[in-house]
Parts: structure tokens; sequence; C-alpha cells
């Protein structure tokens, strides 16, 4: 019991001057307990430090840059959370795979743009005048004709079928120079009538020149000959058909709703007349023009 009592007295003579030092130092500041500094500690470390730094360290070998930090209002302030980092996005490769083919590769190099052409019409009618000269002696002469063409859908309709219905009057007048004849009874005069009926294939070369359209063709021809002797008073008539062909070129003229044109064109056509002879009375058709019509 005596030990008791002396184990209290010393506890209260050892523990009486740490309480009057504790009360003292207590008036001048206060000593903040572990539990408190560690919270203090661990807030101060959050502030100071963002989410998004302290979360992800810089990798080896690289020198970490410092972050921007948002300003600091009083002492209970809070740093806003960093912004999620974006989505990754794909770029697409500049040379494709084979597995995938850009689509520029599968669009034409080039676009060429080919205007259409100007309808002019199927069927054409064209009058026609000019003047013939024949292989033989018979005098030049003015013929007239008309044509009738149908444009086919042949190399793009650049061929077309003529026919042509021609009508030319050549003559021939003199006097025969013999002894046996009585003085100004040798005068003659042979007339020469020509109908040609043509079927020819002409090319035409539509736009080859501004409102100009060039031409070639060629065909066989039916001729029908008549032809007139007058000579010793008397009158000789003959008649007879036979094939010919005929050579044409020509130019067209664009103007109003058809076209301005002149060609030239050669002409083979035998006969065998007694006034005449086994000759061709064909020949040259030199200065034809006329005016074509186009419809449809």
């Amino acid at each position: 019991m005596e030990r008791i009592t002396k184990a209290f007295l010393l506890a209260a003579l050892l523990i009486g001057p740490f309480e009057a030092f504790a009360q003292s130092d207590s008036n001048i500041t206060s000593v903040p307990s572990k539990k408190n500094k560690k919270k203090r500690g661990s807030s101060r470390a959050k502030k100071a430090v963002p989410a998004s730094q302290s979360e992800a360290p810089a990798p080896s070998g690289e020198m970490a840059l410092p972050l921007p930090q948002a300003p600091m209002e009083g002492p209970a302030a809070q740093v806003a959370p960093a912004a999620p980092p974006a989505p990754a996005v794909e770029v697409a490769s500049a040379n494709p795979t084979p597995q995938q083919p850009s689509f520029a590769s599968t669009m034409p190099s080039t676009v060429e743009l080919v205007p259409e052409r100007e309808h002019r019409g199927l069927l054409m009618i064209a009058p026609k005048a000019g003047l013939f000269k024949s292989t033989t002696a018979l005098e030049a002469a003015f013929y007239s004709g008309i044509e009738l063409g149908l444009t086919t859908p042949l190399f793009n309709h650049h061929f077309a079928m003529v026919f042509e219905l021609d009508w030319v009057p050549p003559h021939y007048s003199g006097t025969i120079a013999d002894p046996r004849v009585p003085s100004g009874s040798g005068a003659f005069a042979l007339r020469q009538s020509e109908w040609g009926f043509l079927l020819s294939a002409v090319y035409r070369f539509d736009d080859a020149l501004p409102r100009l359209t060039p031409y070639v063709g060629a065909g066989p021809g039916l001729y029908y000959q008549r032809a007139s002797l007058t000579a010793f008073d008397s009158v000789n008539v003959e008649s007879e058909t036979k094939l010919g062909f005929q050579l044409l070129a020509g130019v067209d003229y664009q103007l109003g709703p058809g076209a301005l044109f002149g060609e030239v064109r050669y002409h083979f056509s035998k006969v065998d007349f007694v006034g005449t002879g086994n000759v061709n009375v064909g020949g040259f058709l030199a200065l034809g023009v006329g005016y074509r019509f186009r419809f449809l």
C-alpha cells in the first residue's frame, strides 16, 4: 500500500510541471497534431500538382515541361481538372494499298467534251444550173437540173445518196467544103439533146471549215441521147440510151435554211450516130451553181 501511494505521488510530481508548460505554450501557438499535419500536407500536394501531371509522369529520357496552373483565388481555391485527351484521328495513307484503290485512280485522266453536231436536215433538194462543155466539137451549152439527196447514218451522217436529173442541149453548125457540093447547099446543123439519170454516192465533209462543207462523189448514170442533123435540105433524127458515169466535187456555203453551192463534174457518155460517129459526147460541167435546201 505504501508502494502504491509513493508511485502516485511520484507521478503527480512529474506530471505537474509538464501540464503547466503545456498550458503556457498553448497561449503562444497551437501545435498541430499528426493527423492535421498529414491532411494539410496532402491538400497542399493536391493543390500544387495537377492530376494529369501527377498521374502521368514524364517518360525517361524526355524533359518534363511545366504545365500552366490556374490562378489561385484564396487558400481554398481548387484547380480545374485537365481536359480529356482528344480521340485519335486516323489519317488515310497518301499512297493507297492495292487492296484499297483510291477514287482518283478509277476516274479517267482526261475528259474530252465533243460538241454535238448541228442537225441540218436529212433530206436535200437542190435546183441547179451551169455551163456544160463536151469533149467533142459540140459547142458549150447551158444545162439545168435538179437533185434529191438523203443523208444516211453511215460515217456519222457524212455519207449521202443523191439522185439527179439533168438536161443539156449542145449543138454544132457549119458548112461542108467540098467541090462536089453545089455552092450554098453545104450548110448543116447538129443539135444534141442529152438527158441524164444519175445516182451518186457523196461524202460530205461537214463542219470542215466554218460555214463551208466540201464534198466529193461518183456514180453511174443512164444517158438518153437524141441527135437531129439538118443537111442537104433533109433532117435525120437518131436516139439511143446508154450507161455512163460521172465524177463530181463541190462545196456548200451555209446560208439561210440551206446552202449555196458550186461544183464541177465530169460525164462520160458515148454515142454512135451517123452524124456524130462513135464518140463520147460527155464532158466537163464547169461553174455549176445552185441552192441546196435541207429538211427533216
